[in-house]
């Protein structure tokens, strides 16, 4: 058991969040007895085993859930053909196995699930950020959703999104118009939020800088925004602009400044 939790420790150094599979009860023909463990990563594989088989692929599939949701899950598994409502097994006893999330999962606020924000959402995950996409567009909140992050159905300028920002969140503003643009990065300053960029050419950051101005935001708030987002690496397509603005996240988390390779601080 020790070499499990040294195990797990060194896997924390590599990925930020994974989710620790714990059989906690059993009865009747089980794979496992209680206290059986497993940890599953961001990409499925695992350390350890709570069975094996049909339970084993369950609990995967659960775990990886319970990692998009950040929220920890007590799980039963009837060991039992499908028919009689269990999962498919053979063993006809059951299960019960606590999935906790472990370890701390920086989140990416993704105001707009356009073709960057979708793009971003993907590497994000990938990358082991909690994602969570806003847009009050019913189509592209339909497609934000396949790509199994959260999404929140709401206008990227709603007041309330400042309830989901802590100091574990970067903000990425991507959304539809310039204004709204300026509308979602106003309602965001100010937050405990460790990145905010925002998005669009030095000409429309300059222009939105200077009414925000006008607004009497001070100048220092406005110089912590990254605008224009990302690392100046000559991107173009949705993915190589997402790529820009990942890295210039990781590298503000990892690092605490700004990379000198940044849009932001190349038009100032």
């Amino acid at each position: 058991m020790d070499d499990f939790f040294e195990r797990i420790a060194a896997l924390l150094k590599r990925h930020p969040r994974i989710v620790l599979a714990t059989v906690v009860s059993t009865g009747g023909s089980a794979p496992r007895e209680a206290g059986a463990r497993m940890a599953v990563l961001p990409d499925g594989s695992i350390i350890g085993t709570v069975g094996g088989g049909t339970l084993e692929k369950r609990v995967i599939e659960d775990a990886l859930e319970v990692l998009r949701e950040d929220r920890p899950r007590l799980a039963r598994y009837e060991l039992t053909d499908e028919q009689s409502g269990g999962i498919g097994a053979e063993c006809g006893g059951r299960s019960e196995v606590f999935l906790e999330p472990v370890g701390s999962a920086p989140h990416l606020l993704i105001l707009g699930a356009g073709h960057v924000g979708l793009a971003l959402a993907r590497l994000g995950r990938d990358a082991g950020y909690r994602i969570t996409v806003v847009d009050d567009r019913p189509e592209f909140a339909e497609q934000a959703e396949l790509t199994h992050v959260e999404v929140v159905r709401a206008a990227t300028n709603d007041p309330s999104l400042r309830d989901l920002v802590t100091e574990q969140t970067a903000v990425a503003v991507l959304t539809r118009s310039h204004l709204l643009d300026r509308e979602s990065l106003r309602n965001l300053l100010g937050t405990d939020a460790f990145y905010i960029g925002m998005i669009g050419s030095r000409t429309k950051v300059a222009k939105e800088m200077a009414l925000l101005r006008e607004e009497g935001f001070e100048e220092g708030v406005l110089e912590g925004v990254h605008a224009p987002i990302g690392l100046d690496i000559g991107a173009e397509t949705p993915v190589e602009i997402a790529v820009a603005i990942l890295a210039e996240i990781v590298a503000v988390r990892r690092q605490g400044r700004t990379p000198e390779a940044s849009l932001t601080s190349r038009g100032r």
